[in-house]
């Protein structure tokens, strides 16, 4: 039986759902199964090419991974194959479809199931009985749709572990031109923040591995093949928590003392909490090893937001983390979640003046995106309990189907998103990517290249002066804007008011001077011997060469 095994990846997102595809194809394969995997590819019209999933098969099983933000570009294309009869069977796998698998399956007729919780097995079983006639529907691991047209689901308890599985295929990541790539040493979280999927994914369905981890010897061998087959030197480390706590020392020692001897010039970027935060030493031996950059999920400065969030995190320890990242030439990228539903106007202004304090104000993301809205998560629970969503959203509407529980929070949000989305556009994302981009050029040249770093140390320093000016400008509008919102002006008035209108211009004046500013330095990096350096930055997604 061919299996098609379908995913997007969304232009600028280091998504981990070739990964996942990738583990699933391996597996398969390894059980005798025919998988492609079929890379969708956001267009600029937002179509797509379905020849990328038919070729020349006549039938084929379908196993996609949604997520919130490309489902209704996947849905239709494969709802349409259903349809022609070319996809005998449709089914789903991932966070997104596991935790919504019920509202999705209720809403969409030609789906036929959802693959619940770690993959691998079940999909294996699921493809052998759909190849073989049999009953598919029994298979252990998901929720299936009878021939009745109704539901039932079957726990599968995951029994194998990450060290068993093959590694992931990488069908789609040969033919790409850059020389990053994502992989993964564990699967799971020990924690409980209350907005987070991941609890709610590995706990669902039987399962009873919460932190599911591959050998470090093991990972070691993944990153030497890939380096040596596919020319890679940057791994982006999808766990969820690289480190949980001092029961992982020896883990990550014995990861850093491989790399280190196995003399892999690789470097790699992992997702890190701040508190409790890894042990120093261990830290050394990772930056040693080609540790680069760290994602730091700060969340909030509201003590009332880190409530909510089950995530109380001391800001003055995120300032003590950075001085020893600064000391070991490791860059800091923050998770941050500006507005919540409790958020108040004082609490947006308290994480506005945070984020300009340190040097972050740049992360619009962070503002623009609220928090989202996980089906079954603590903080669900507590809006349903607190009436500020309905209970029975279903997977198109629960992201941010909620209210704010401050009216003014609403306005000021709205009044941002129109101002930055609607007005700026393009700006507002570039201006982000090529200020975060730049940080992390600027790390993996101090690191690996210092004498070209010397050579343009001064662009370096005329970009972080433009950045500083813009930063000022943001802080000073926004701070503006949630002041005119507590005085109770509308919407309309402040977008459409002077004071967003000259900071809509000089904003965008800035922006160009960035841009200029930031080709002139990839260019020169370039010219001085450095476009290898150059290639581990993302720059969007990859073309296939």
């Amino acid at each position: 039986m061919k299996t098609k095994l379908v995913f997007f990846r969304s232009l600028f997102s280091q998504s981990g759902a070739s990964l996942t595809m990738g583990s699933i194809a391996a597996y398969l394969r390894t059980k005798n199964f025919e998988a492609d995997l079929c890379f969708l590819e956001r267009e600029s019209s937002g179509l797509h090419n379905p020849t990328a999933i038919i070729g020349e098969d006549k039938k084929f099983v379908v196993i996609a991974k949604p997520n919130f933000k490309d489902y209704h570009l996947m849905f239709p294309i494969l709802r349409k194959l259903k349809k022609l009869g070319v996809a005998r069977r449709v089914f789903f796998c991932g966070p997104f479809a596991s935790i919504n698998s019920r509202s999705m399956l209720e809403q969409n007729a030609w789906l036929d199931g959802v693959i619940l919780g770690q993959p691998e097995e079940t999909a294996s079983e699921l493809i052998a009985a759909v190849a073989q006639k049999g009953k598919w529907r029994d298979t252990r691991g998901g929720i299936w749709r009878l021939s009745s047209g109704g539901l039932c689901e079957i726990e599968r308890k995951i029994n194998i572990s990450l060290s068993d599985l093959p590694f992931p295929a990488r069908d789609v990541e040969i033919g790409e031109r850059g020389k990053y790539i994502n992989i993964e040493a564990s699967r799971g979280c020990i924690y409980s923040c209350s907005f987070c999927h991941v609890g709610r994914y590995w706990k669902g369905n039987g399962n009873e591995i919460i932190f599911n981890f591959r050998d470090s010897k093991l990972v070691v061998d993944e990153m030497e093949q890939i380096h040596k087959k596919l020319g890679k030197t940057l791994f982006i480390f999808n766990d969820t928590i690289f480190w949980r706590n001092k029961h992982d020392n020896q883990r990550l020692i014995d990861f850093a003392r491989e790399v280190i001897k196995r003399k892999l010039r690789i470097r790699f970027y992992v997702y890190l909490r701040c508190e409790p935060f890894i042990d120093e030493n261990v830290l050394e031996l990772l930056t040693r090893a080609g540790l680069v950059r760290i994602f730091l999920g700060l969340e909030n400065a509201s003590r009332n937001s880190q409530s909510t969030f089950n995530k109380l995190i001391s800001i003055e320890q995120y300032k003590k983390i950075t001085l020893t990242l600064d000391r070991l030439k490791v860059n800091a990228h923050i998770g941050y979640i500006v507005f919540e539903p409790h958020s108040t106007p004082q609490d947006i202004k308290l994480n506005i003046d945070l984020l300009y304090e340190i040097c972050k104000l740049f992360r619009l993301g962070t503002i623009l995106e609220p928090a989202r809205i996980i089906r079954g998560t603590l903080l669900h629970k507590k809006l349903i309990d607190e009436r500020l969503i309905e209970p029975a959203l279903g997977y198109e509407s629960i992201t941010y189907g909620y209210k704010f529980k401050d009216p003014r929070t609403e306005k000021i949000f709205r009044t941002i998103n129109t101002v930055f989305v609607q007005k700026l556009g393009d700006v507002t994302f570039n201006y982000e990517y090529y200020i975060t981009t730049i940080g992390v050029l600027k790390t993996l040249l101090l690191r690996e290249r210092p004498d070209i770093f010397k050579a343009v140390e001064e662009k370096f320093e005329d970009f972080d002066k433009i950045k500083l000016k813009s930063m000022k400008m943001l802080k000073v509008y926004f701070t503006s804007l949630i002041a005119a919102v507590v005085r109770g002006e509308k919407v309309a008035e402040i977008v459409g008011s002077d004071l967003s209108s000259e900071f809509i211009g000089s904003f965008s004046e800035v922006f160009q001077d960035i841009a200029v500013r930031y080709a002139l330095i990839l260019s020169q990096i370039k010219n001085l011997g450095g476009a290898e350096t150059v290639d581990e930055i993302y720059r969007g997604i990859d073309r296939i060469a």
